[in-house]
């Protein structure tokens, strides 16, 4: 469980730091978030299998045929579904801002900005900042 949890913490929040591309860290990024993707989807198959007797359980319990959930299963699914959805709208919110320019106040987390760059071109990194240069060929 520490696993997955610390997996989990490490990708969102390394997720976001990359968002705004400050890496306080000494290793590469890319790399390093897929390793620990592939950890953390390893360790979610591992829980699951462990706690695959409990769900059976839980959903064998049930008389066969009815969908109907007790009152309290059914107040922590809207709890649940309640609180998903203002997750997807302040992500959306905080985020939109990138395509549709009147948001472009909001953006917080996007990583493109519409009015950065020459010419109001949403560019997140210039030539220099990306180690480009200009390369001559010699006769």
């Amino acid at each position: 469980m520490a696993v997955l949890v610390a997996a989990a913490v490490f990708e969102v929040s390394t997720g976001l730091l990359n968002t705004v591309q400050w890496y306080p860290w000494p290793f590469s990024f890319v790399p390093v978030h897929y390793a620990v993707a592939w950890l953390l989807a390893g360790a979610l198959m591992l829980h699951i299998a462990v706690k695959a007797p409990e769900i059976l359980a839980h959903w064998n319990r049930r008389s066969p045929g009815t969908l109907a959930l007790p009152a309290e299963e059914a107040a922590d699914r809207r709890s649940l579904l309640t609180a998903v959805a203002a997750a997807v709208g302040a992500v959306t919110v905080t985020t939109v801002g990138q395509s549709f320019t009147p948001l472009k106040d909001l953006v917080l987390f996007a990583p493109r900005h519409p009015d950065h760059g020459p010419q109001g071109l949403p560019v997140n990194r210039t030539a220099a900042a990306a180690g480009v240069g200009l390369i001559l060929a010699e006769p």
